[in-house]
């Protein structure tokens, strides 16, 4: 393999899933369908790689930085938006590691998507900041929510001064990114000394990832790096971070949600009909990874 590791930039790179091949579109020759859905993954997923020097994991992707992002201007998922009142209290759940109260700092979610963790920060005080690429998603928080100071696009474009934010917060984001090294370092360089980092995204080293392999639900073609603990706290360190804490998360969702993830949408009609579609279920099958970090001296 050709590819070099961002983490270590060794070139001992070995294959550790081979791709995997689907029906592709002509707008999107990576992909099967023309735009990016949160809810239900789709495309064509290249072989995954494995760094045998400090064994990060990344899928073989050879596009463009604006390819990638044109994919998520378009992305639109109206299915994200039921589960609305339970992804805030999922959010202030994490945010509530933080502390129970935000006044007089500033938030920027990265990915913010529909504004579902910027409700959650509002409500407990923040000055809240979003970054999103999507223009459906953009325009249902300007539309729904009032929200201002969200920016259409993304990190590498957002115009923004030195030392700026409290707390930056990744949700299931990371791993979407070309070259997640690149991004800390921006958000390293916008955040205020001591400022807090907080990433959610899947544990490649969890015991479900290790059981399911190549078939683990995270697997999937939108997600292009794959980090364990000690690959994202190596990458956090190198860019400048302090990995304060490091745990498993789970999530609250109606029964509805749940079995959706699981049949997919063919039996959508009868599983939201179904009496127990509204009865909330918690699950933490400990292969979602949430990290906390604080930003230390100057990033060289």
């Amino acid at each position: 393999m050709k590819s070099t590791c961002i983490l270590c930039g060794s070139q001992k790179i070995s294959l550790l899933y081979p791709e995997k091949r689907q029906k592709q579109s002509a707008t999107f020759p990576h992909r099967s369908q023309g735009y990016y859905k949160i809810t239900q993954s789709s495309g064509v997923r290249k072989n995954i790689l494995r760094c045998e020097v400090c064994d990060l994991i990344f899928q073989e992707v050879n596009l463009e930085r604006s390819e990638i992002l044109d994919w998520y201007v378009l992305g639109q998922d109206d299915q994200y938006l039921r589960e609305f009142k339970n992804r805030v209290g999922n959010a202030k759940r994490i945010l509530s590691l933080l502390s129970q109260d935000g006044t007089g700092k500033r938030l920027l979610d990265v990915g913010c998507s529909t504004g579902i963790l910027l409700c959650a920060a509002k409500e407990m005080g923040y000055d809240i900041y979003g970054i999103e690429p999507s223009k459906w998603a953009v325009e249902y928080i300007n539309a729904r929510l009032g929200f201002e100071n969200i920016f259409c696009g993304s990190l590498e474009d957002y115009p923004v001064q030195e030392n700026y934010f409290d707390v930056i917060t990744l949700m299931d984001v990371i791993e979407h990114f070309s070259n997640p090294r690149r991004n800390l370092e921006i958000i390293h360089r916008i955040l205020k000394p001591e400022g807090k980092i907080v990433i959610l995204t899947p544990d490649i080293g969890s015991l479900m990832a290790r059981i399911f392999k190549s078939r683990w639900w995270c697997i999937i073609p939108e997600h292009l790096f794959y980090f364990s603990r000690k690959t994202l706290k190596l990458l956090l360190e190198q860019t400048g971070f302090t990995v304060e804490k490091q745990m498993s998360i789970g999530r609250t969702f109606n029964l509805s949600h749940w079995a959706y993830k699981v049949v997919g949408e063919r039996y959508k009609p009868f599983i939201e009909s179904s009496v127990l579609s509204k009865i909330p279920l918690h699950i933490n099958l400990g292969d979602q990874m949430l990290v906390v970090g604080s930003k230390g001296g100057i990033y060289a």
